[in-house]
C-alpha cells in the first residue's frame, strides 16, 4: 500500500511542523495555462449562472491522476483547484481518497473515480460553479461532513452499484442554488443524511 499526501494553506516562510491555515493562505492549482479563460456568468431566466466557457482547449486535462494499480491512500488537505478539465482522475481499484479543507471552482469535472473498492471522504470542502462535481460509479463508501455545493451546473454526486450495496453518509451538507436537473444520483446505496440543507436548487429530482 502507498500513501500520497498534499498539504496546502502555509505561508511563504512555513517550516516543518507549521500549522496550515487554508482560509488565510491559498495554495492554488490553476488549470488555465494561458490565463485566457472566459466564463459567462450571466444568469439565465431562472437565476442560475450559465457558466459557458471559452478558450479552454489548452487547460490542464487532469490535475491529479493515479497511474499505479496498487492500493493507495490519497490525501489532499487545504488546496484550491480552479479551471481544470478534470481535477481528480482516479484510475484503478482500491483507492481511498480524502479531501479536507479544499475548494474547487470553475472545473469541468472535479472527481472521476469509476472503479471498485474505492472510498471517498470529504470534509470542510466547497464545490462552487463547477460543471460536474463527483462521478463515482462503483465506489464503496462516500462520506461527507461539512460540505457545500453552490451554483454548480450538473450532477453533484453520481454513484451507482452493479453488485452489492454501498454506503453514502451526509452530515452538515449544504446544496444551494445549483442548476443541475438531478442533484444526487444514487442507486443501490444505503443513504444516511442528517443536519443537511438543500435549498433553491433547480432540481426536478434532487435525489
Amino acid at each position: 500500500n502507498g500513501c500520497v499526501s498534499i498539504y496546502g494553506g502555509f505561508d511563504n516562510y512555513a517550516v516543518t511542523g507549521a500549522v496550515s491555515d487554508p482560509s488565510k493562505y491559498h495554495t492554488v492549482f490553476n488549470g488555465d495555462i494561458s490565463k485566457d479563460d472566459e466564463i459567462d456568468e450571466t444568469l439565465d431566466s431562472d437565476g442560475f449562472p450559465l457558466l459557458t466557457k471559452a478558450h479552454r482547449e489548452d487547460n490542464v486535462s487532469s490535475m491529479f491522476s493515479t497511474l499505479n494499480e496498487d492500493p493507495h491512500d490519497l490525501l489532499f488537505d487545504g488546496i484550491v483547484v480552479v479551471n481544470a478539465k478534470n481535477t481528480f482522475n482516479i484510475l484503478f481499484n482500491d483507492k481511498h481518497v480524502t479531501l479536507s479543507r479544499d475548494s474547487f471552482a470553475y472545473n469541468d469535472k472535479v472527481v472521476q473515480m469509476p472503479f471498485n473498492g474505492c472510498t471517498m471522504n470529504v470534509s470542510n470542502t466547497s464545490f462552487y460553479r463547477n460543471d460536474e462535481c463527483m462521478f463515482m460509479p462503483n465506489v464503496d463508501i462516500v462520506s461527507m461532513d461539512s460540505v457545500r455545493f453552490v451554483n454548480n451546473k450538473n450532477t453533484l454526486l453520481y454513484v451507482t452499484k452493479s453488485e452489492d450495496f454501498g454506503d453514502v453518509q451526509m452530515d452538515h451538507v449544504t446544496a444551494l442554488s445549483n442548476s443541475s436537473s438531478v442533484g444526487f444520483d444514487i442507486y443501490k446505496y444505503n443513504v444516511d443524511i442528517k443536519n443537511s440543507l438543500f435549498k433553491e436548487n433547480n432540481n426536478s429530482d434532487l435525489f
